[in-house]
């Protein structure tokens, strides 16, 4: 399941990222801020864990679904120092284009 696991990671820092670059342009920050901002704050965080666990207990999760959330978070969470270093090469990159 790697590669589902890595298509949803990929789908998580797009959306999550891209909404908060959005929210960032939309309070008028300079466009680097917004770039830095969108790729610092794009994983999935610890309060995921709580939620997981209430869908299982609610029934709104399977175990299967569950596990495939828990690794997107963890999987999110252990790339947000890597993408962090990079984001600032990144913002130049997209700056000078």
């Amino acid at each position: 399941n790697a590669l589902i696991i890595l298509l949803m990671v990929f789908v998580v820092f797009v959306v999550k990222g891209g909404l908060v670059s959005l929210t960032a342009f939309a309070l008028n920050y300079p466009l680097r801020s917004v770039i830095l901002t969108g790729m610092a704050l794009f994983q999935v965080g610890e309060f995921a864990f709580i939620l997981s666990r209430v869908g299982i207990e609610n029934g709104l999760l399977s175990p299967q679904m569950n596990q495939f959330f828990l690794s997107v978070s963890v999987f999110t969470m252990l790339l947000t120092p890597f993408v962090f270093l990079l984001s600032g090469r990144v913002a130049n990159y997209i700056l000078r284009i």
